[in-house]
């Protein structure tokens, strides 16, 4: 088992979750050569550092309960209706990724960076409604 993922980069990746009696195990496809791909299984982590997602699919998947993330980016991926549950998302830039129906704790959203277009999302989270 994992207990923390480091000085990794991910490019074109897919991540899809399953949960298996009651444990969630992420499997990770990222295509490293032209005709082949590489599988990675990872059940829940508790430390994240120096881990770059470069234009991944993050669908549905899950950044929960992570006891720290340091230096991770999210490149030009897309987080649809992922969730990062209980986890601090300072320092942590969104601004170029598809975040449409993520589901973030508010209490976690300081220092999060966010674009103009995703703060929409982002808001209805504080309680604030816009007309």
């Amino acid at each position: 088992y994992f207990n923390d993922l480091q000085e990794l980069t991910f490019e074109s990746l897919q991540a899809t979750l399953f949960n298996v009696n009651g444990i969630d195990i992420i499997i990770l496809i990222y295509y490293n050569k032209p005709n082949g791909h590489i599988t990675i299984k990872l059940p829940e982590v508790s430390k994240i550092e120096n881990v770059e997602f470069c234009e991944c699919i993050l669908d549905n998947s899950s950044f929960n309960y992570i006891e720290r993330i340091k230096n991770i980016e999210f490149n030009n991926s897309s987080l649809i209706d992922a969730e990062i549950i209980n986890t601090s998302l300072n320092k942590v830039d969104l601004s170029s990724s598809n975040i449409t129906g993520i589901k973030i704790n508010p209490s976690y959203l300081k220092g999060l960076c966010i674009n103009m277009f995703q703060a929409a999302d982002i808001i209805s989270y504080l309680g604030i409604k816009i007309r």
